[in-house]
C-alpha cells in the first residue's frame, strides 16, 4: 500500500471517530432532555389528576367568557 493512501485512510478514519463521537454526544443529550421531558410530563399528569379529583362532580359548567 502507497503511503499516499495509507494517510488517505488514516485521515478517514479519524473524521469518522470524530463525527462518531458528535453524533454520540447529540444522542447523549437527547435522550437527558427526553427523560427530563417524560419526568415533566409525568408531574403535570399528578397534578391534573389531583385538580380533576378536587372538583366536583355534578358541578354546573360555568358559561363561556363572551355571556
Amino acid at each position: 500500500m502507497s503511503e499516499d493512501r495509507f494517510e488517505a485512510l488514516e485521515s478517514k478514519a479519524a473524521f469518522q471517530e470524530d463525527l462518531i463521537q458528535q453524533l454520540d454526544d447529540a444522542v447523549i443529550a437527547q435522550q437527558r432532555q427526553i427523560s427530563e421531558l417524560q419526568h415533566q410530563l409525568k408531574m403535570l399528569r399528578s397534578e391534573f389528576r389531583s385538580l380533576e379529583n378536587q372538583m366536583p362532580a355534578d358541578a354546573p359548567e360555568p358559561p363561556p367568557p363572551h355571556y
